[in-house]
């Protein structure tokens, strides 16, 4: 079996410090970071396949990402905007309202 040309991914020291940063931050979304984890495991020379595995991820998926990683660097591996109506909250006032919402109590209902 041979590999696809754009299955070889070689990183320097400095790509491969950022994608392992990237793949270990709690901070990073989970869909990126195992993205940063598919080029990684290709640059070590693994097969799709075993990649597919590990990660239970696809092939198509993999060839994917590997591909948008080797046109556009790590820019490539976020999520590209969606069609739609744009989102009227950031993350962090989504942030701040999810944990206000599980800081707080409701109230008991007063009985009468």
């Amino acid at each position: 079996m041979h590999l696809r040309e754009d299955a070889t991914i070689e990183l320097s020291q400095e790509q491969r410090a950022e994608l392992e940063k990237v793949a270990r931050s709690r901070r990073t979304p989970q869909a990126v970071a195992q993205r940063a984890r598919i080029v990684l495991m290709t640059a070590d020379g693994m097969l799709p396949g075993t990649i597919g595995e590990q990660l239970g991820v696809s092939q198509p998926t993999i060839r994917k990402w590997r591909a948008r990683y080797a046109e556009q660097g790590l820019p490539g591996l976020r999520s590209e905007p969606r069609p739609g109506r744009p989102r009227t909250l950031d993350d962090q006032r989504v942030a701040d309202l999810l944990n206000q919402a599980l800081q707080t109590r409701p109230e008991s209902p007063r009985v009468q």
